[in-house]
């Protein structure tokens, strides 16, 4: 989440400054316009691997954090994609509204409409960016319910991406190249993982040729 954090603050700050202090941003597996995976943490809970830890119960938590609704995709990019199934109804980016109700998280609306605020990932971030993201890796791009049981498992359905963010989140960035003066660059690092990303050296020997 740091990518966005950082991306929030230099939309803040005015270009003069940015010329003068920001050499570059160094965006390691950036979810620019969300991650669907993160639907998933909100209606079924997320382990993150942590042994005797249930999804459910991490789940109640998870539903308090801003952090899980900052990343969820983006309506601006999704639009109308469905992200979670039923057999009773569909929904979207643009029904987060009826999500929350449904799986009976009122205050689901209103952090997402706080956090959505800060985020519009149609501009760009006004300073010379090179990302860097894993591909290649089984990446969750939807769930299917079997019934409006959502404490039950859901079906993932997988795409492309680093294991966490989809491919379409990493990349989203290409765009700003035609809406700035500023440089925009790209690595791909074929299966490396969303963490294994922060210890993969070709990765840190890549950024220090990039900016140093």
């Amino acid at each position: 989440m740091g990518n966005m954090y950082f991306k929030h603050f230099l939309e803040k700050m005015t270009q003069a400054w940015k010329d003068k202090h920001i050499k570059g941003f160094a965006a390691i597996a950036p979810p620019w316009v969300g991650a669907i995976a993160a639907v998933d943490t909100i209606v079924s809970g997320n382990d993150f691997t942590i042994p005797y830890l249930a999804p459910l119960a991490a789940r109640v938590v998870q539903r308090s954090f801003p952090a899980s609704y900052f990343v969820l995709p983006n309506p601006k990019y999704y639009n109308d994609v469905i992200l979670v199934s039923t057999p009773v109804r569909n929904y979207s980016a643009l029904d987060y509204a009826s999500l929350f109700t449904d799986i009976s998280v009122p205050d689901g609306i209103n952090i997402w409409n706080k956090v959505n605020k800060a985020m519009d990932p149609y501009i760009p971030p006004g300073v010379p960016t090179s990302v860097y993201y894993g591909k290649g890796i089984p990446t969750h791009i939807g769930a299917t319910f079997k019934s409006t049981d959502f404490n039950s498992r859901s079906e993932i359905k997988f795409g492309d991406g680093d294991g966490t963010v989809p491919f379409e989140s990493l990349t989203f960035g290409e765009i700003w190249a035609n809406k700035s003066s500023h440089s925009y660059n790209e690595r791909a690092y074929p299966g490396q993982t969303h963490v294994g990303m922060l210890a993969y050296q070709p990765l840190i020997l890549d950024i220090l040729v990039d900016f140093i």
